[in-house]
């Protein structure tokens, strides 16, 4: 009643209406400057007419744009924008084969894509893009002034350029064209790529263009022997989210790029050339570079020459060192087999050699340690830890002996899995009496990263008898494993890992042994009820220390294990 009472009364009734007509003016004014589709340089789009679910494309046997179903393989209707210098709003529609979208036919109205060839001056390519909504958009030629639009929905039915302002259709940045290869785009030597975060381009054809930029994240791969070539380069990006990957199979190295790493100030980075001829001092975001030298078991600085590719090195920087931003390698990139002379010197921490991922792509190190059975199957990772673990360096430690990896993380500050990220520094321990002192990799252990949401080995890992160990000062902790798996002995052999001790007074270390050797993983072929396992304990300073069982999975209800 009382809402009635003010809608009735005349003053209130004007001030309502002056009240919408400002919300109205409002509403139209946002929608025009803060609701604007501005497409993305180098996304595709699809673009719908009205709620339809039906795209403009071509027929492959007539002339003329006109609708068609939507349909995620045609790449006429993968559209992308790129924005006129001429005419300012304007922009040039470009579809997957890099052809125009033009009015071609004198002054009529009639659309067609064509590979532009009338010259900057020619309005036929130029559209304006008016927003309606957060999805609405209309095409307005500049050449005709008036919008695109169609007399009928059907599929087959021409699109013309003199409608009215109520046609409209709808944008879709969509996932259909994350990945696109060389052969369906239509590309030449003026070409100009980006490869998007997540997107993969492929190369499946001889290709030149003008550049290619690959988004950290994103994948670029060869195949067969297609050549690449870029006038203007290929460079692959780098951020503090990711690294662009490249993969290919040629002998030897062949595609000349920038690849890019990026590192952050005030720490130690572990790293290796991803180019087949980079002189040191690209490393220059340290105060230093050097490598270790397993025979003399000494850290030594590198002053002159160029990074060995597959070999290993640390630029240097304590906290208050070093710049953030990415390193820069020109040239060459590292392609088929690469080796290195591996070393075994002495009986204290023998055998243990830096060495590096030399591709900008991914190493599995499955087909690493199976190719090279004269080191043993485990890889260790020196890197930070997180903040709340203390802010350290810790070793990281992956056994890939069993056919579900072993993993110690030691709560670093980044995911560790069995894949040698790109440009990675790692360790290796060359075996007793090796048949060989080279250590090899190849292309046909590279790839891409995998997606995170791979969960095929799941299963197999939940059967795994496990039981994990850490000690912690409150601050700074450390992790073992003990582990049964029936291929694994119950002395020292490739299911073990030795433990690489960080050597830091406020980093407590735990480990097991199996004879003289002390691991950081364990493997043993059953559990027996009188089993022992010696472990050990180390620290530098006087603290209070909490012992935990961590993980304990796959035992059976009865089986008592007692510290």
């Amino acid at each position: 009643a009382a809402a009635q009472s003010v809608y009735d009364n005349p003053t209130s009734q004007i001030q309502i209406n002056a009240a919408v007509t400002t919300l109205n003016t409002a509403k139209s004014t946002f929608t025009a400057t803060m609701i604007k589709f501005v497409p993305v340089a180098g996304r595709y789009y699809t673009i719908k007419y009205k709620e339809i679910d039906i795209a403009f494309s071509k027929s492959s046997s007539t002339s003329g744009i006109q609708l068609r179903t939507t349909n995620p393989s045609d790449v006429l209707q993968r559209i992308r924008f790129v924005a006129d210098n001429v005419y300012p709003g304007s922009y040039w529609i470009y579809n997957g084969n890099n052809q125009a979208l033009s009015q071609i036919y004198g002054n009529s109205y009639n659309m067609d894509w064509e590979t532009p060839a009338n010259g900057s001056t020619w309005n036929g390519y130029r559209y304006y893009l008016e927003t309606i909504n957060e999805t609405d958009i209309r095409i307005k030629s500049v050449k005709s002034g008036l919008y695109l639009g169609v007399d009928a929905t059907t599929d087959g039915t021409t699109v013309y350029s003199d409608k009215n302002n109520t046609h409209y259709w709808k944008n879709y940045a969509t996932d259909y064209y994350s990945s696109a290869s060389s052969s369906d785009l239509g590309l030449n030597a003026s070409s100009s790529l980006t490869v998007e975060a997540g997107a993969t381009l492929t190369i499946n054809s001889a290709t030149s263009v003008n550049s290619i930029t690959v988004a950290p994240g994103a994948k670029l791969t060869v195949t067969g022997t297609n050549t690449l070539t870029a006038t203007s380069g290929i460079t692959l990006e780098s951020d503090a989210t990711g690294t662009a990957t490249i993969v290919d199979s040629y002998d030897s190295p062949t595609i000349s790029a920038t690849v890019k790493q990026h590192v952050e100030a005030g720490r130690n980075w572990y790293v290796s050339s991803p180019v087949s001829a980079a002189g040191y001092s690209v490393l220059s975001r340290g105060n230093s570079v050097v490598t270790f030298n397993e025979t003399t078991k000494l850290w030594e600085t590198i002053t002159s020459g160029n990074l060995i590719p597959g070999k290993g090195y640390i630029q240097v920087a304590t906290a208050v060192q070093g710049t953030t931003g990415t390193v820069d390698f020109n040239g060459l990139t590292n392609s088929g087999n690469v080796t290195v002379q591996l070393t075994r010197t002495g009986t204290t921490q023998a055998g243990f050699n830096l060495v590096g991922n030399p591709y900008p792509s991914y190493l599995d190190w499955s087909l690493v340690a199976a190719a090279n059975t004269n080191v043993l199957p485990t890889v260790w990772f020196r890197t930070k830890k997180t903040t709340g673990a203390g802010g350290g360096y810790t070793f990281t430690t992956v056994n890939v002996e069993n056919e579900t990896p072993i993993i110690v993380s030691n709560d670093a500050s980044t995911t560790i899995t069995k894949h040698i990220p790109p440009m990675q520094a790692y360790w290796v321990r060359l075996n007793t009496n090796p048949s060989t002192n080279n250590f090899t990799v190849t292309n046909a252990m590279r790839n891409h990263l995998l997606d995170a949401g791979n969960r095929l080995k799941a299963p197999k890992q939940d059967e795994l008898r496990l039981i994990r160990l850490k000690v912690s000062n409150a601050t700074n902790s450390d992790e073992t494993v003990i582990y049964f798996t029936p291929n694994a002995s119950d002395i020292y052999d490739r299911f073990d890992s030795p433990k690489m001790f960080n050597n830091s007074a406020s980093v407590p270390e735990i480990y097991t042994q199996a004879g003289e050797e002390k691991l950081v993983i364990n493997g043993f072929t059953k559990t027996e009820e009188d089993r022992e396992v010696p472990i050990g304990f180390v620290t530098s300073q006087a603290n209070d220390f909490t012992l935990t069982v961590s993980e304990f999975k796959n035992f059976d209800a009865s089986k008592r294990i007692t510290l």
